[in-house]
């Protein structure tokens, strides 16, 4: 997949890892996918839910994918040479535009 949707320390200008994946990604706009939103530690757990709330990020197109995604893991603690379990993992989802277009990310 080239898209990708980012909420909390993922989204513009909220972390450095943030200022990283922008250069390495386009800006495709706000999304929402339905989940709930969890405090784990200091920072945000995405829990997807068909019955949650809509989940507020951005949807952006990733550069050469593989290496963004293979970083991307590493800085989310689930890439797969870290030790097991991992607190996050990437799923495919549909994320919804503001336009009403659904894209799969």
């Amino acid at each position: 997949p080239d898209r990708l949707f980012v909420y909390g320390s993922l989204r513009r200008d909220c972390h450095p890892m943030a200022r990283w994946l922008a250069r390495r990604s386009t800006p495709l706009g706000d999304a929402s996918v339905p989940g709930n939103l969890y405090l784990v530690a200091d920072y945000p757990g995405l829990v997807l839910d068909p019955a949650g709330g809509p989940v507020v990020g951005e949807l952006l197109r990733l550069g050469p994918a593989a290496g963004v995604l293979r970083e991307l893991d590493r800085y989310e603690g689930c890439h797969p040479g870290q030790a097991r379990p991992h607190e996050f993992v990437r799923r495919r989802v549909r994320a919804n535009r503001d336009s009403g277009v659904a894209l799969e990310t």
